[in-house]
């Protein structure tokens, strides 16, 4: 699709090098040299490979340092002074992000703030960006919540996205040519690309001469409720409209081609949206969580929906679907409770509360609330997501016709009580039970070929490092025909003593 800007894609380019060039391998930090405070550097000193001293108030980065590589500060909470050498080139995606710096003052010979660096710094009042700084990542300072002003410097050329995204950034002064600051608008010189809103209005009408709303550019707009998009817009980038969790109602023009991933993620506010014709692709988890969205129409045109497109639209009731239609990824409309799908696609149908291939073979996903579902005959892939987070639960029969189980298909089902299959079920897949805690009889018509390792899993606890503890659910019951215990208790050895034989053979 060449209606991309040049100017996009070549951010996106130097996003992509200056990350490759800040990345760590695994020999490299095993090789690495440790000073006394905790830094870790590469053999020739001119990498910060990492920081390993979580505590430390303040830390100056050695002379001859080029690079502070990803995440090398993160997490540093309680690291408040850094000082960085003149010979600092690069700074990494997440170098200091979730840090304590309160006043940053960046070498002029740094070129590259990667994406993330400064994301999240809480306690970041002010920030002096370096005069030769060629390259800012997006969300270099996103989430920091007590810095107010900056100053593009001369140099500046490339913006790989909003880079201050949730932050209360109300004065931004731009000396460089690239780009220019119009009614609260950061946008390149030419007045074709808008990178960053930075204002607090209800309303906004964009200029005529926009082309493209650049990658997370509204993301946290929290004032925001209205917005017109102008016929000159050929594309609006993943993220645009993220967490504008008060706006109400979007006009799009009949030039888009896409909406794109994540576009309107988290829109909780969102009442009405008019998908124009000529749209061919609605993105993953562009509309999720756009909670008071109530019907939608899905246009001729529209040939691709992304997965998980409308997950968690709890007041969705009513979705028309064209008929260009042929192409969808996991369940579109996970954890959605319809009243009403009309779906003219050659290749869909809805039928038994549930989106299926036209054929009945694949079972995207179950569309509403209920408490008992039999799968109907016919089906033979119960795709990923087909019944996540479906609490309401409590009863699921699968036909003998079903042979695999997707990834995370039955997953987050918490009043999930019992589960029957058929004889001919083989395959089980990733995490297709997890955190099903309820779940206390499971009746399996055979012996699958195939379970995923954490198939069965529950998590009991998720650290502060992001690692989750799993556990298995002890008060399940697993039944069998004869003849397939052993082969059962090789797959899942952690349920071997809740696996027993049902009374009667296959």
């Amino acid at each position: 699709m060449q209606i991309v800007s040049d100017y996009c894609s070549d951010a996106r380019q130097k996003a992509d090098y200056f990350k490759k060039m800040a990345q760590v391998s695994p020999s490299e930090l095993k090789e690495c040299i440790r000073d006394k405070q905790g830094g870790c550097f590469s053999r020739d000193g001119k990498r910060l490979l990492a920081f390993e001293n979580k505590e430390a108030n303040q830390y100056a980065v050695p002379d001859g340092v080029e690079v502070i590589c990803e995440d090398a500060f993160l997490d540093c909470k309680s690291l408040v002074f850094i000082t960085m050498p003149e010979s600092l080139t690069i700074i990494g995606n997440s170098a200091f992000e979730h840090s304590g710096v309160v006043f940053l003052t960046i070498p002029d010979g740094v070129i590259a703030l990667c994406n993330s660096a400064f994301s999240n710094c809480d306690d970041l009042q002010s920030c002096s960006l370096p005069t030769h700084l060629n390259f800012l990542g997006a969300a270099a300072f996103a989430g920091c919540h007590q810095l107010h002003q900056l100053i593009f410097p001369s140099q500046l050329r490339y913006i790989s996205g909003n880079p201050f995204a949730d932050s209360p950034i109300d004065h931004l002064v731009s000396i460089s040519e690239a780009f220019r600051v119009v009614d609260d608008q950061l946008q390149t010189a030419d007045g074709r690309y808008l990178i960053a809103y930075l204002g607090h209005e209800k309303k906004v009408v964009l200029p005529e001469e926009l082309t493209c709303i650049c990658d997370s550019a509204f993301a946290f707009a929290n004032e925001l409720e209205t917005i017109t998009v102008p016929s000159t817009v050929e594309r609006i980038e993943p993220n645009a409209f993220s967490y504008c969790v008060h706006l109400a109602h979007v006009d799009l023009p009949s030039t888009l081609k896409e909406i794109s991933d994540l576009v309107f993620y988290n829109c909780k506010g969102l009442r009405e949206i008019h998908l124009p014709e000529g749209v061919e692709r609605i993105g993953r988890h562009s509309f999720e969580s756009c909670n008071r969205l109530k019907e939608i129409l899905i246009p001729n045109s529209v040939k691709e929906i992304g997965d998980q497109a409308f997950y968690n639209c709890l007041g969705l009731k009513q979705i028309i679907i064209g008929k260009s239609l042929c192409d969808v990824g996991s369940h579109p409309f996970c954890g959605v409770n319809l009243n009403r799908m009309v779906c003219h696609s050659s290749h869909f149908k809805f039928s038994h509360h549930a989106f299926l291939s036209k054929d009945g073979a694949v079972f995207y996903g179950l569309c509403s609330d209920l408490k008992q579902y039999i799968v109907p005959n016919g089906v033979v892939e119960i795709r990923s997501m087909a019944f996540c987070n479906r609490r309401t639960l409590v009863s699921l029969v699968l036909p003998d016709s079903v042979e695999t189980i997707g990834k995370s298909a039955i997953a987050n089902c918490s009043n999930l009580m019992t589960f029957k299959s058929g004889k001919n079920l083989r395959e089980i897949g990733e995490s297709a039970f997890l955190d099903c805690w309820s779940l206390n009889l499971m009746d399996l018509g055979a012996c699958p070929q195939v379970i995923a390792k954490d198939a069965l899993y529950n998590i009991y606890l998720l650290e502060q490092d992001g690692n989750m503890v799993y556990t298995i659910n002890d008060q399940l019951r697993i039944t069998v025909p004869r003849g397939s215990k052993s082969r059962l208790s090789m797959l899942i050895p952690e349920y071997s003593r809740q696996i027993v034989l049902k009374s009667q053979g296959c």
